[in-house]
């Protein structure tokens, strides 16, 4: 994995992507939060997509912690769950725009199961 996340990190040619939380521990969504996300995105001008994830707090604890053992074998490699995310959000559409649409079937493959 260490050698996977370093060779993500060295693609310079890859936008950088931003993280923004609206439900953190909350279960409720920002209406105006979601009104500024709408007309942005309708005025066609923008080049910047939105993807909302949920992910459950077992989860992501899961992840807090095997990204701190790897940082403990690897202690030049410090990330959080979200860059991690990033990351492979990243690799995936790399992947994706390189014409290889394998890691799209084993997506879905994987929620059809």
């Amino acid at each position: 994995m260490a050698k996977w996340i370093r060779s993500i990190q060295k693609h310079e040619d890859v936008p950088k992507l931003s993280i923004n939380h609206y439900l953190g521990e909350k279960t409720e969504i920002n209406i105006e939060d979601l009104r500024e996300h709408f007309k942005r995105k309708n005025s066609r001008k923008e080049e910047v997509a939105y993807i909302s994830v949920k992910i459950e707090k077992q989860h992501v604890l899961k992840g807090e912690v095997l990204l701190h053992d790897l940082h403990e074998l690897h202690p030049d490699l410090q990330l959080d769950v979200e860059e991690f995310l990033t990351l492979r959000f990243q690799d995936i559409m790399g992947q994706v725009k390189s014409g290889n649409y394998q890691i799209l079937k084993n997506i879905v493959d994987i929620l059809t199961t």
